[in-house]
Formats: C-alpha cells, structure tokens, sequence
C-alpha cells in the first residue's frame, strides 16, 4: 500500500501521541491555572504538536491509500476497486472535517457508520483473497473488536440499548480483550525467524511490567489502559488475564512480522497502527488510524509476496521448464501477470514416466507451481516430506513421524513415513538435495508416482529444471 518510510513515520508520530498526549499529560493532571516548568510546558507543546501531526497525516495517507487502489490496485477485485473509493472518500471528508473543525454528534453518528461500512468493505476483501484462513479469520476479529465498540453507541442514540446496560459495561468488555488475543494468534508467521526469540523476550518483559503495575498499584494501570488504549481493565483477575493476554498476542505478533520482509512487515505496520491508536475511536484521528491499519492488512492478504517477474523473464523459464520435460508444445492462459502455464511430456512406450508441470503467477509473482512424474492415486502418499513453514499444500503419509539425525533438516522439514516407504530417499545426499529443492509439499507413491505441490520456487536460473530432474530421480529410485 505506502512505501515504508510512509507507514513507519506514522507509527513513530503515532508511539509519541500515545506517550506524550494520551498517558503522560493524563497521569501529571496538568492545571492550566498553575504555572508550568519548562518541562511540563516542553511536555505539552509535544503532545499538542504530535497529535495535530498525527491527525493531518493519518488522513492524507489514508486518501493516498484509496487513491492507489482505484489507480494501480489491480490485487483488489472489480467490485471493491468501485466500491472502496466511494465509501472511503465519504469516511475521509468527514475525517477531515472532524479534524480540522471538528463535528457535531449528527455528523460523528456518520462517521461511525461510515468506518464501520469501510471495515466491512475491507475484510471481504481479505475473506475474498487467496492469504491463509487465519489471516482472514484474525481479520474479521479485529473487525469485531472494533464494532463492539461503536455499534452499542449507535444502538443508545436510536435509543434500542441503555447507555449503562451490562452488555455494555460488563459483557462486550470481556468479549473485546478475548477477541483482540485470538486476532494476534491468527497472525502470527509461521516460518521461523532470527528475530523470534528477540521477539518473545521483548513481549515477556512488556507483559511481566504490566502486570507488576497491575498488581502493585492497579488504579494507574487502570488509568494508563483507559488513557492509551481505551481498554476498561478489569477488577477480577480472570479479566485482567485476558487483557494481558491480548497484549501478549498482538505485540508478539507484531515484533515477529516485523522481522520478515515484504507482505509480512506490511501486515505488521496494520496492526502497530492498530494498535497504537487503540480502542478510544470517537477522535477522527484514531478512527482513520484503524482503518489504515485494516486497509494495510487487506493489501498484504491481496499481494504475493515475492519480486515480480517480467512477461519475457516468465517465458523464458517455462521454456526452460518445457525443455526439461521435453514438451512439443507449451499452453499459457490468462491475463498478463496472471498467467497459468501448463506442460507435459510426451506420451509414448518410450518416453519413460509421464510428467505434468502446472506454473500459475499472480501479480507477476510466482504463485503455485505442481509436478507430478508418473501416476499419483487419490489416497494419501505412503511418504512425504513438507516443509515446516508450509502448511495445507498436500495430505502427509499415514504412518509416523520420522526423525533423521541431521538436526538442521528435522527442523525444516517433517517427514511421514508408512512402513518404510521412503527410507531410501533419506540418505545424506539426497537430504541435501531435498533441502534445496523442496520449497512445499512432497508425496511418494512407490512404484506409482511423485507429486510436488509449492507456492514458490527456489531461486536461480535453472531452478525449475533441476527441479524436474530431481523429482523424475525420486520417482525412478522409489519405482
């Protein structure tokens, strides 16, 4: 969506906001009838400044959004491409009014109502897009974390709900905090990192102060929860659990997408911004904050993430790939950067074990790419191999879990092996080989076929050849 400088001096103007204006000028009490320090005057002018730079750029960056999307957001579908700028140009002219002017209840009802739409139009694009369930899952809770908190105000000014009904108060609390934890479970990646164990060290000291300040003095942190983020901290235990573990999730998560690059670190900077602007969203401000956390979200869910390839760079390694298999012809359809090639062998007594290779991009980037040498039953493989960091690409072996002695390759992969199927295929040499082969999932059918199935593909220039040869020496050795 924006470049990264865009969306990381937000979050620093945005960490500032939080610290200056919205807990440290709360906890002093400053009285404007009492002579000020030059510490607390320097305090305040920051705050104020921070703040009024945090509005003007919030909502300049979330026009700027919009208007990429109608301009060059080909991830997004037809629908929401229409859509998105006619509902956002409404959320972003009464944004700016409230930000400028500010705005009576009459047009802050409208407000509500026109974020609440805008989140709902950005999750279906996140429920619509090829990410893991759990992105669209952990999506649709921060939506509702977020529409717990607006809908009861709408409900009381139609007068349907009681400004202080036990929903309100009591239950919808309890129902953000949990929800809020489960968002930042569903995000976090999978695929290990060197900065995970920064990440976990980091989120235990944050969690273990937090809950020293809770259990020394439990009126500040009420006050520093109500103040920053919004949150009602709870008075029983079993509450104040949850809430920690909310704040355990979503900054675990975020640390961890921090750490990878491209659509990763982009989903990060969403949930920062959602963050950091918290639940207190009847200021425009934080209002447009959250909706440029969900639009970042949306747009990593929508893009590949991988360096794009150009159309003759593309063809060029099908040509390759068709010169491994020994294709006497080539088929390639779709529009331009969303391509799907598919090649196959020749079929003859002669031609040895047939082989199929399908090679689909999106966005130009290599999206999924499947080869199968011989024949692959529809019952699940009596050996495979996956990758730990690639989930849900094929069905594993039926028998049990097995372990090699090389630690490194334990880690990277799991391998099912029924019977001893593959016992032959996990040798030191051929680990070595499967390692940088193997991106995705591995099935073998002994005396049937190979399959391989990954949603990228490992670099250089003769990557998908040596690929194909290696997956033909597999099924000839298990045949």
């Amino acid at each position: 969506m924006f470049r990264f400088p865009l969306l990381g001096v937000l979050a620093g103007v945005a960490c500032i906001e939080l610290i200056c204006n919205r807990i440290v000028l709360r906890l002093i009490h400053l009285d404007f009838l009492q002579p000020r320090s030059s510490v607390t005057h320097a305090a305040d002018v920051t705050a104020l400044f921070s703040f009024e730079l945090l509005s003007v750029m919030a909502v300049l960056l979330l026009g700027a959004g919009i208007l990429r999307v109608v301009l060059s957001g080909s991830e997004f579908r037809p629908g929401a491409r229409a859509s998105l700028p006619l509902i956002g140009s409404v959320f972003v002219a009464l944004a700016t009014l409230g930000v400028l002017f500010g705005l009576p209840p009459g047009l802050l009802f409208h407000l509500h109502l026109s974020f609440l739409f805008l989140s709902l139009l950005i999750s279906l694009s996140v429920v619509a897009s090829p990410a893991r369930g759990w992105i669209k899952i952990g999506t649709l809770l921060l939506v509702a974390v977020m529409a717990m908190h607006l809908v009861p105000g709408i409900l009381i000014r139609f007068g349907a709900l009681a400004e202080q009904s036990p929903l309100r108060t009591e239950v919808l609390p309890h129902l953000q905090n949990g929800a809020l934890a489960l968002a930042g479970l569903c995000f976090i990646p999978s695929r290990p990192r060197r900065g995970s164990r920064f990440a976990a060290v980091l989120t235990w000291i944050v969690v273990c102060a937090a809950a020293l300040l809770i259990r020394r003095d439990w009126e500040s942190a009420a006050r520093v929860a109500a103040y920053g983020f919004g949150v009602d901290l709870p008075i029983q235990p079993w509450g104040q659990l949850i809430c920690l573990a909310a704040l355990a999730s979503m900054l675990y998560a975020t640390l961890r997408l921090l750490a990878h690059p491209g659509v990763h670190r982009l989903r990060a900077w969403g949930l920062l911004l959602l963050g950091l602007g918290g639940l207190q969203l009847e200021h425009p401000a934080q209002l447009v904050m959250a909706a440029i956390g969900l639009l970042a979200i949306a747009t990593s869910a929508l893009r590949v993430d991988g360096v794009p390839l150009k159309r003759e760079d593309f063809e060029l390694l099908i040509r390759r790939g068709a010169g491994a298999v020994g294709a006497p012809q080539v088929t390639i359809t779709g529009a331009q950067g969303f391509e799907v090639a598919r090649l196959h062998s020749p079929v003859g007594p002669d031609q040895g074990a047939p082989v199929s290779v399908v090679v689909s991009r999106r966005a130009g980037v290599i999206a999924e790419i499947e080869v199968s040498v011989g024949e692959a039953p529809p019952r699940d493989p009596p050996f495979s191999v996956e990758r730990r960091d690639t989930r849900g690409l094929g069905p594993h072996a039926s028998g049990a879990r097995v372990e090699t002695e090389d630690r490194a390759f334990d880690r990277a992969f799991d391998v099912y092996d029924k019977r001893g199927a593959g016992a032959a295929l996990l040798d030191e040499h051929t680990r070595g080989r499967l390692a940088t082969h193997i991106t995705g999932w591995l099935g073998v059918w002994p005396q049937r076929g190979v399959r391989y199935r990954s949603l990228e593909l490992a670099a250089g220039e003769d990557a998908l050849p040596s690929l194909i040869a290696f997956l033909r020496e597999l099924a000839a050795r298990t045949s």
